[in-house]
């Protein structure tokens, strides 16, 4: 895990391995944290993200982005979600609308994260 300052916003990214994230109380914690020590997003590698976060019959995904508005952490999914917004319209809606908003972002790379990074008004 790292914490650097992008355009105004501080932002955690967690390392591409270790346990997968899941709606129960390690993502309470990390979240509580990350806020605690006012990180403003979030950035998750698709590689830590159970498979129930892509299942959106789960509510995994919603219970993760609504601990992150209620703590005021921004959330970035990182990597390519392509397979699951093919196979799943109602995931490809989830990700299109997640984008337009400011709570949870879903983006290919680092690079493409820190560019949207740029354009928005910083957080706090």
């Amino acid at each position: 895990m790292s914490v650097i300052e992008i355009h105004g916003f501080t932002v955690e990214y967690l390392e591409p391995t270790g346990e997968p994230i899941t709606a129960g109380g390690a993502i309470i914690d990390l979240i509580g944290n990350a806020s605690f020590s006012g990180v403003d997003v979030i950035a998750i590698p698709v590689s830590r993200l159970h498979q129930d976060f892509f299942d959106l019959s789960t509510r995994t995904a919603g219970e993760i982005m609504l601990k992150g508005a209620n703590y005021g952490v921004a959330l970035a999914v990182l990597g390519d979600i392509e397979p699951w917004r093919h196979g799943s319209a109602a995931f490809d809606d989830f990700v299109r609308e997640s984008n337009r908003g400011t709570n949870m972002w879903f983006q290919t790379n680092r690079e493409e994260f820190e560019a949207r990074l740029a354009t928005r008004p910083a957080r706090r």
